[in-house]
């Protein structure tokens, strides 16, 4: 279930992307691209002027916000595995 949640989140993070783009697009402001999702923000935050922050910053708390819920679910999930899918103990000969 923790992994339907993950993608659920991440799918939604990307439509979030999307629609900063398309908004910042539509009044001359180009996002950069080939940027990681978790370094979108923080890549695009410098190059917005006092109007353009104001107007995308719900979208980009929501990002943010996204992003750290991604990053703990990934977290667990990575404790699951470890739990459940120990790595095998290699004896030397």
């Amino acid at each position: 279930m923790q992994l339907k949640a993950r993608e659920a989140l991440v799918r939604a993070r990307v439509n979030l992307i999307n629609s900063t783009r398309l908004l910042l697009k539509s009044l001359g402001v180009f996002a950069p691209s080939q940027v990681k999702a978790t370094a979108f923000v923080r890549k695009l935050r410098p190059l917005l002027d006092n109007a353009s922050t104001s107007l995308v910053e719900p979208l980009l708390h929501s990002i943010d916000a996204l992003s750290a819920q991604i990053k703990m679910l990934e977290d667990k999930l990575e404790e699951l595995a470890r739990i459940q899918y120990p790595a095998p103990v290699v004896a030397h000969l």
